[in-house]
């Protein structure tokens, strides 16, 4: 067989693996070349890269040796597949070099296509002419073309090393039948654990509860929303039930999944920011995965990239398939990210096991691939036990990092900002955005909402053909919301307590068991009664918390709003022209406020002497349904703020000064809430923690 060019002289395999090597390797360094030095939440200062600099120049040195010698493996493969295809086909030098500089092309286009944010970095900000330039593609090109362009370039020089293989079979009758044997062997595995595993009907049932990261109850189109985004949630809701006022009582990420895991309030399991020491972590009131799997249950949770609290803090989770979060994986973050080139052949399932840190890139949360986990841990289940399988989705938290298609499919075409694939400056000291940089931030969460939303009926149909589907329950629910630039503030959450859209979370239940459906309940309802809830959902019957389950919500024994409180998280910047900057206590930004605690894992807390301040600096809510009231500890005294939920659903207007008994009320609400048994005690309207056992 002879190829339509003349073949030349075939190198050795020796020279073109070497040639292979040298190519990715050259990349490498240009890539070196653009470093722009180290960041943490795009955070920098000369102490953090002092630190870095002192107490990691030769892990990271290291570590680029390690990723340098894997890229340099990849080129070596391709240049082999080249120097074997113009040993069998012809084509000489040409088609040795030639395969991987293809193949490094073609997989740089694939992941340009699907996950552009991998390359939205410095080297491109400034430079508007570059970037058009390079992501022109993502306009008009599908990324499905890409993925056949680079599976059909390595099917076609895989040809020469399969036939030599075929050959090298079919010429013993043994090799041939021992090879038979090992692909019937591996295709009996694959079907057996196809097979639907049965539950047995009894009283304990298996849960299913999906997290989105950051999602906004008014984006649901069952809710109300303009947009088609959610028709799998919409259906899960038509045959259950859709809780739209659920409130968060900390929107941020861990405190909020330790409530929701707990059932009780952050005064009372003690984890009060992101960054909670060893010591908090261990003092958490016990969490229903573990007293599930202490019962029988199998437990498990898989995320992406915002589940990196699971390995620091033991929910009881018998199974935890998560990033991880110490300074050592910052570090490999940061030595990884500057290699796009080379992360377009890391991401993937292999790539994960050589650089476990890649599943902590933020701009890297694709759901479909969240979702193979997800269903590789529900065939691991054995189905004569229940389980509880906890599932982290990240696609919607910020940068609002959407894969392709979906980074597009709400955006204006025209748009070429800053942010048209990722939210960048993640911790945002301006307020320069236009209104169309914040539409372009709504139709890339918008994008990722939509690419999550379908894989939930991926897994809910995996559910069902396993068998599962009569016997589960499932719910839909958020860890916080989100802020869109809303009350002259910032996107984001935790910072401030205005408005419903960062502390309001919707919560679908789905139960085939139960009786009533399409089951719309507008009343308030809080995150420690998620824990109850499920509780309840699973069959057992002795979970003990402060919230308590909403299941008569559904049956309708139960109406009206529930007592809420919320209180903000840590400030991560000490600065900045948005209000809360200005109506709050301060103290340093995250740079200087957190540590990295050698004695355990490396991990990055907060430093023990900010700990009281951080407490009582924070600013704090309660709701009955009627009004709200936001209380905000300043340098300058105890700033109040009450609202008429009623005529005032957005918080627009502040009644404090016009309604003094309704403040005095809620004022009593709020001490009622944030006091429980005498573990704060108030000075001059400030609280502050008693507990030593929190700092």
């Amino acid at each position: 067989m002879n190829i339509p060019f003349k073949p030349g002289k075939s190198p050795s395999l020796k020279r073109a693996i070497l040639a292979g090597g040298l190519i990715f390797a050259a990349w490498f360094l240009l890539e070196i070349g653009a470093y722009s030095g180290f960041e943490v939440m795009g955070e920098t200062d000369k102490t953090l890269q002092d630190f870095v600099e002192s107490n990691y120049f030769w892990f990271n040195i290291g570590y680029q040796i390690y990723i340098l010698a894997v890229f340099v493996a990849i080129g070596g493969i391709s240049g082999l597949l080249g120097g074997l295809y113009a040993r069998k086909f012809g084509g000489g030098w040409i088609a040795t070099l030639g395969a991987p500089i293809l193949i490094f092309v073609s997989a740089q286009f694939k992941t340009l296509l699907h996950q552009p944010q991998f390359y939205d970095g410095p080297f491109l900000d400034g430079k508007p002419w570059l970037r058009e330039i390079v992501f022109s593609p993502t306009a008009y090109i599908e990324p499905a073309w890409a993925d056949w362009a680079l599976y059909t370039l390595i099917a076609g020089l895989a040809l020469a090393p399969a036939v030599s293989i075929t050959q090298w079979v079919t010429f013993s009758k043994k090799r041939a039948a021992a090879t038979v044997s090992a692909v019937a062997v591996f295709l009996l595995w694959e079907i057996a654990g196809a097979i639907p595993a049965q539950t047995p009907h009894s009283q304990k049932r298996n849960v299913v509860l999906i997290v989105l990261d950051s999602l906004r109850a008014d984006h649901l189109t069952s809710n109300g929303y303009k947009r088609d985004t959610t028709p799998e949630i919409d259906d899960l809701a038509r045959e259950g039930a859709l809780f739209t006022k659920n409130i968060v009582d900390l929107p941020r990420t861990f405190p909020s999944w330790v409530s929701m895991m707990t059932g009780v309030y952050p005064m009372s399991h003690g984890v009060r920011h992101m960054f909670p020491t060893a010591e908090q972590r261990r003092l958490v009131h016990p969490p229903l995965p573990k007293i599930l799997a202490q019962d029988g249950w199998q437990t498990a949770v898989v995320s992406d990239f915002a589940g990196d609290i699971f390995p620091r803090i033991d929910f009881g989770f018998q199974t935890v398939d998560t990033p991880d979060l110490t300074f050592d994986e910052v570090v490999k973050m940061r030595n990884l990210e500057i290699h796009p080139a080379a992360l377009a052949f890391f991401n993937n399932p292999l790539g994960h096991t050589l650089f476990p840190s890649i599943r902590e890139l933020s701009y890297n949360c694709d759901p479909a691939a969240l979702t193979d986990k997800a269903i590789k841990t529900l065939r691991s289940f054995r189905g004569e036990k229940p389980f509880f399988l906890a599932i982290f989705y990240s696609a919607t938290h910020m940068p609002y990092a959407a894969p392709g298609p979906y980074y597009r499919q709400y955006a204006d075409p025209a748009y070429r900002g800053n942010y048209r694939f990722q939210k960048k400056n993640l911790l945002m000291k301006n307020d320069n955005d236009t209104p169309a940089d914040v539409q372009q931030v709504i139709d890339l969460f918008d994008g990722g909402l939509r690419a999550t939303d379908e894989q939930i009926g991926r897994l809910r149909e995996t559910l069902a053909a396993m068998g599962y589907g009569e016997d589960t329950a499932i719910i839909v629910t958020g860890d916080h919301g989100e802020n869109f630039f809303e009350y002259r503030a910032e996107i984001g959450h935790g910072n401030h307590l205005r408005g419903p859209h960062a502390i309001t979370v919707p919560v679908v239940i789905h139960a085939p068991w139960l009786k009533n459906k399409g089951v719309k309940v507008d009343y308030q309802t809080r995150m420690i009664d998620l824990a109850p809830t499920m509780a309840e959902l699973a069959g057992y019957d002795k979970f003990h918390a402060e919230g308590k389950s909403v299941l008569p919500f559904i049956s309708g024994a139960e109406t009206g709003h529930r007592l809420t409180y919320t209180e903000s998280g840590l400030w991560y910047v000490d600065e900045g022209p948005f209000f809360f900057q200005n109506s709050r206590i301060h103290y340093p930004g995250i740079t200087q406020l957190c540590e990295v605690d050698p004695d355990w894992r490396n991990e990055v807390a907060l430093k023990k002497r900010y700990q009281p301040l951080v407490v009582m600096a924070k600013h704090r809510a309660v709701s009955d349904g009627a009004h709200k009231l936001i209380v905000m500890p300043t340098e300058n005294g105890v700033v109040t703020e009450l609202y008429d939920l009623g005529n005032d659903p957005e918080e627009q207007h502040d009644i404090s000064k016009e309604n003094p008994e309704a403040l005095r009320k809620m004022m009593g609400k709020l001490n009622e809430v944030a006091r429980p048994e005498n573990s704060t005690k108030e000075y001059q309207g400030y609280l502050f923690d008693r507990r030593d056992y929190s700092w």
